[in-house]
C-alpha cells in the first residue's frame, strides 16, 4: 500500500475499538491519513465519543435509536 487518504468501513460499531485498532494499523504499516470512519449501523455505545476524543470524523448511515423509535 503506498499510503493516501483512507475510509474505514465498519458493519456496526459498538465502542469503537476495532475499528480504532484498525486505524492504528493502518499508521503503522502505511503512510496514509484516516479521514473518517463510516458504520452502517452505530449502536450508541460509545463509539461516536471515541473517534472524537482521537480526532477521526465519524459518521452513521443509521443509529440504534432510529431503528428503536
Amino acid at each position: 500500500m503506498g499510503g493516501g487518504k483512507i475510509v474505514v468501513l465498519e458493519d456496526v460499531t459498538t465502542t469503537g475499538g476495532s475499528a480504532l485498532k484498525a486505524v492504528e494499523q493502518l499508521h503503522q504499516s502505511t503512510p496514509c491519513e484516516v479521514i473518517a470512519v463510516i458504520t452502517v449501523v452505530d449502536r450508541e455505545e460509545g463509539g461516536a465519543e471515541a473517534f472524537a476524543a482521537a480526532g477521526i470524523p465519524f459518521e452513521a448511515l443509521i443509529r440504534l435509536s432510529d431503528i428503536a423509535e
